[in-house]
């Protein structure tokens, strides 16, 4: 029996969420502090200007060749770089933990840096696009119009595809987050008739499938690829196999006084889809379905004055929600055997 409660809700903007621990810059102090279990606030770091918290990568940026990484509990100083005095120095985090220092220098030029395994120590990317996935000695770039993979040694691009080439459209564009799993790539490009999910080879840039009229969102889940379909048809593929998976919820949702399970701000772990909808700003709500049981297992509403809902962020406990009136709701989960 699936269970999942509101415990708790407190007033934030800026945080980040590490596994059930919540961090928060206060930026009139320059102060980040770490959310207790009795709910009660501690100072985690102090230092005037030097951090901001990176959503993504569970990270805090710090000048001066250091970082602090949430997961070590611990400051990182980076050896053998040496960075120039009026420089600005900015730690994002990629998929799979791996983490990027991009390096505004002072003469207007951009350089990267990936962090080593053994986090003291960087490797100089050639980077072309905008870096968002690392594999070995490859990077996987988007640019303007397209995607491309790029030797990060030599700064020479392994192949590219426009996302017109791909869909035959000239008017094609991106229209999901790229996600990688089983040495493949998956994206959805729209461009009038001609859009769709694909799936790409990473190592060889091959278009493995195409999964046509499949446009929305996309969010992944271990082995599988969620997403959804016109008339609140929720889909999954499989990233091994890519076969693909519809399960026709739309009479089960109406029922429950939901409109679409299409927003964008939705989440999934362990089979479960976390949906939300909002209706303008005060019809905001909550919904859990279990791919398994095929069942609405969860639904919340939301106060009109919370607003529309800004983020969802799961883990195997818990579930955070944030809402425009800067109100942070942690509902709590629980697995019950009957």
């Amino acid at each position: 029996m699936y269970e999942l409660k509101k415990i708790n809700s407190i007033k934030v903007s800026n945080f980040l969420i590490y596994e059930n621990d919540i961090y928060i810059y206060n930026e009139f102090e320059k102060i980040i502090y770490k959310l207790k279990e009795d709910y009660n606030f501690e100072i985690f770091l102090q230092d005037s200007d030097l951090f901001y918290l990176s959503i993504q990568g569970n990270l805090i940026h710090i000048i001066n060749n250091k970082f602090y990484n949430i997961a070590k509990q611990k400051v990182i100083f980076l050896r053998e770089v040496l960075f120039d005095e009026g420089d600005y120095l900015e730690c994002i985090g990629l998929n799979d933990s791996q983490v990027i220092l991009k390096n505004f220098k002072k003469d207007g030029t951009l350089e990267m840096y990936k962090v080593n395994e053994d986090l003291h120590t960087v490797s100089r990317i050639n980077y072309i696009g905008n870096v968002f996935l690392i594999i070995d000695n490859v990077s996987i770039e988007l640019y303007e119009g397209g995607i491309q993979i790029v030797n990060i040694l030599f700064g020479k691009k392994i192949l590219k595809h426009s996302y017109s080439e791909l869909t035959g459209s000239n008017k094609a564009n991106l229209h999901s987050q790229v996600l990688n799993s089983d040495s493949k790539l998956f994206f959805v490009i729209t461009g009038n008739d001609k859009k769709g999910l694909f799936a790409l080879d990473i190592e060889t840039g091959d278009v493995l499938k195409k999964f046509d009229n499949l446009c929305y969102e996309i969010f992944k889940d271990g082995g599988y690829i969620y997403t959804t379909k016109f008339e609140n048809i929720l889909c999954r593929i499989n990233t091994r196999t890519l076969e693909l998976e519809e399960w026709d919820c739309n009479a089960l949702i109406v029922k429950n006084d939901f409109h679409s399970i299409h927003d964008h701000r939705c989440n999934v772990i362990d089979g479960k889809f976390c949906f939300t909808q909002s209706l303008g700003d005060n019809k905001s709500k909550l919904g859990v379905l279990d791919w398994k049981k095929k069942e609405l297992v969860y639904k919340y509403n939301f106060e009109p004055d919370n607003g529309a809902i800004g983020s969802i962020q799961v883990n195997n406990t818990r579930m955070f929600v944030h809402t425009q009136d800067n109100t942070l709701h942690i509902f709590e989960k629980e697995e019950k055997s009957i």
